[in-house]
């Protein structure tokens, strides 16, 4: 094909491929028989706390024990008793409501606590509900593009203008996966997959191009995953299972959940790469086989970059509790495990060059080896980025938990801890225990008294003006009492009354696999700039960041010592990085007449790793905390399994690695080869590498055995 034109030639392929997806599931399932417990509770706190005021009744006349309701951004908001004297307030004003001497919060009562209730019947053979609840949640997204602008066999004279042969390809994934499940039931599992490949190409092929203008050969590509996937298990009763497993790749090709399971689980790509799954997304720009001539300067790049950015968590609870266990027979135990599997793999490269791959190239003009003359200067660069930042947490807690709670809310009921009036509740009358709070005083400051309460001695009732006792410490009427509630006094927490099992399993596995390259060169052609410099440039930046935690707690026992309390908490994290960058002349012909001749590499290298793990038992009983951990880092070495990887880091010295030609390292080469190089002023050759690797890795295992007889603990990591 021939073209002919005056004022340029422009040829564009931009491409956006992306998937923005958002998945999201919801389960909860609880089973209350209480024998209507719970509505008397709320049928009597109803009527109690019958408002008055709301804060949109403006203006009004307030007298002592009105009741007035704050809306809560949640719609359900607060109640609160008034406790001074007869006073128009605009209460949509400003209301100092922690002022405790003018406005009291008002809490729910508990008439009937639902332990006691729930007990009561299981001591007479009757359910008090069971129920299960569960969630699944599957998610793929797969996103491939393909982008390309060429020349190819075709005699193209752009004339006056420029040519340009621009190939610009974007491919994205953004997904957010979430799963919560809550109340009575099992468990939860989370699997997604992203997968992304993305490629950009740019080339004149077997061509002869000319211009007065620049002429410009560029590819672009941007291949990214943003990846959300949390899971989260919350059990009231019974034992809850949490199970997340996230897989995110660019640049390799799509593999079934189980091979990546397997490949995460043994730290290395085994599966991938025995079935060629490494598929570089990148850009690839180049003039080949052919003969192109500007006035102006003549540019050959690409620039890939690749990314994903990952937040994968899993927290899963379970909450056991019988705050009425007066007989072993009727205590809770209870367990709770998650775990989590997480894959991110990036595989990324630029490449550019001018390049002659046959003896000559057929085009109108004849046939000719590759040539390229750019009076303005020529040049071929690849750059390249490839990045992973990944976040994990799992957290894992059980909480099981016996004793007589619920006796402390008939206490609360009965008012034993209530106080009735507050030194600005102005004259009174008072009968004997009546509480008095004392808040600010009427100009607003605080004495020494505040916060504090006091008791009426007095057999008979008084009528009192509150609002004029200075000092309630110098009344003889008058003694102070401690404000501990006199539940707590009665009933104070001296730990679970039965033996209270309670087991916290939590584990995960990551594996992060990062590879990059950046390739420019000139094989095999003559390259000429009459009055501009030849420049041949390769950049490679590769940065991991991958920061894991995982917490896993339990507590439970009894405080005489039965029950078995054990939290284990286990993790492999492998983080590797590969990458090159190479920048060459190869047996051609360059010639900068009045410029130089530059060839330069520049690869950088880092991995910020961090893991933190925490085991922790709390409670009575025996208790037993472990806590495993396993982590590799490396740059410039091939993938390896994790039993390799642990026994090279046993022995201290990579033989495994090395026997099996495991060392790959990150290499930044600049070289000019078997070719003839004219420079009007210099000829430099210059390779810049920098590898960082910044690892901060924590275990901690501990019991905390507390009990008034017979526990024990231990903690191993």
């Amino acid at each position: 094909n021939s073209t002919t034109v005056s004022e340029g030639v422009h040829l564009f392929a931009d491409e956006t491929s992306a998937i923005e997806a958002q998945s999201n599931i919801e389960a909860n399932s609880t089973a209350t028989n209480d024998l209507g417990a719970g509505q008397i509770n709320n049928l009597y706190n109803s009527f109690k706390n019958s408002y008055k005021f709301t804060t949109s009744s403006g203006t009004q006349e307030i007298i002592f024990g009105d009741l007035l309701f704050v809306p809560g951004v949640d719609g359900e908001g607060d109640l609160y008793k008034y406790m001074g004297t007869t006073q128009t307030l605009n209460l949509g004003g400003t209301l100092d409501l922690t002022d405790i001497g003018l406005w009291k919060r008002v809490e729910d009562t508990t008439v009937l606590p639902p332990a006691i209730v729930k007990t009561g019947m299981q001591a007479v053979g009757l359910s008090t509900g069971d129920a299960e609840g569960g969630g699944l949640l599957i998610s793929r997204n797969d996103v491939r593009s393909d982008t390309k602008a060429f020349i190819l066999t075709s005699n193209v004279d752009a004339g006056q203008g420029a040519a340009e042969v621009i190939a610009t390809g974007r491919a994205f994934i953004k997904a957010s996966d979430t799963s919560f499940v809550g109340g009575q039931g099992s468990g939860a599992i989370v699997v997604v997959t992203n997968t992304v490949l993305g490629e950009a190409e740019a080339s004149v092929d077997r061509s002869a191009v000319t211009a007065v203008g620049d002429i410009v050969v560029r590819a672009e590509a941007d291949a990214s995953i943003s990846a959300t996937a949390l899971g989260a298990v919350h059990y009231t009763k019974g034992d809850a299972l949490g199970v997340v497993a996230a897989f995110n790749t660019v640049g390799w090709a799509s593999q079934n959940v189980l091979f990546n399971a397997i490949d995460t689980l043994i730290g290395s790509s085994e599966i991938g790469d025995a079935f060629s799954g490494e598929t570089p997304s990148g850009a690839t720009a180049f003039i080949r086989d052919s003969v192109v001539v500007s006035d102006g300067a003549i540019a050959v790049g690409a620039d890939a970059a690749g990314s994903i950015t990952a937040i994968t968590g899993n927290e899963t609870t379970a909450t056991n509790a019988n705050e009425f266990a007066v007989i072993a027979k009727f205590g809770k135990s209870g367990q709770s495990a998650g775990a989590l599997i997480a894959m991110n793999k990036v595989s990324s490269r630029a490449n550019a060059y001018i390049d002659d791959l046959l003896s000559g190239v057929e085009v109108t003009t004849g046939s000719a080896a590759t040539s390229v003359t750019g009076a303005g200067g020529v040049s071929v660069s690849a750059d390249d980025e490839a990045r992973i930042d990944a976040s994990i947490k799992v957290s894992v807690e059980s909480l099981t938990a016996n004793n007589v709670d619920a006796l402390k809310d008939v206490l609360d009921a009965l008012g034993a801890d209530t106080y009735y009036y507050t030194n600005r509740s102005g004259t009174q009358t008072l009968e004997e225990d009546d509480l008095v709070m004392v808040g600010k005083l009427p100009d607003g400051t605080e004495s020494a008294e505040y916060g504090k309460v006091f008791r009426f001695l007095g057999e008979d009732a008084l009528s009192i003006d509150l609002s004029s006792i200075l000092s309630f410490e110098d009344d003889v009427r008058f003694e102070q009492v401690d404000t501990a509630a006199w539940s707590d006094i009665l009933f104070p927490d001296i730990g679970n009354l039965t033996a209270s099992d309670s087991q916290a399993l939590g584990g995960m596995v990551v594996l992060n696999d990062l590879r990059g390259g950046a390739d420019a060169y000139v094989s095999d052609a003559t390259v000429v700039a009459t009055t501009g410099d030849i420049v041949v440039s390769a950049s490679e930046a590769a940065t991991l960041s991958a920061y894991a935690t995982s917490n896993v707690s339990a507590s439970g026992g009894s405080a005489f010592g039965s029950g078995d309390v054990v939290a284990i908490n286990a993790q492999i994290v492998t983080n590797l990085v590969q990458g090159s960058a190479s920048a060459r002349i190869e047996a051609a012909n360059v010639d900068a007449i009045a410029g130089s001749v530059m060839v330069d590499a520049e690869n950088i290298a880092r991995i910020d790793a961090r893991l933190k793990s925490s085991t922790l038992t709390s409670g009575g009983g025996e208790q037993s905390a472990g806590s495993f951990a396993l982590a590799f880092n490396s740059l410039g070495w091939k993938p390896q399994n994790v039993l390799f990887n642990a026994l090279d880091a046993l022995i201290g010295d990579p033989q495994l690695a090395n026997a099996f030609d495991g060392s790959n390292p990150i290499a930044t080469v600049a070289s000019i080869v078997n070719s003839d190089v004219n420079a009007g002023v210099d000829v430099t050759v210059t390779a810049l590498g920098a590898t960082q690797l910044n690892a901060t890795m924590s275990n901690a295992a501990e019991s905390e055995a507390s009990a008034l007889a017979n526990s024990s603990g231990k903690g191993f990591g």
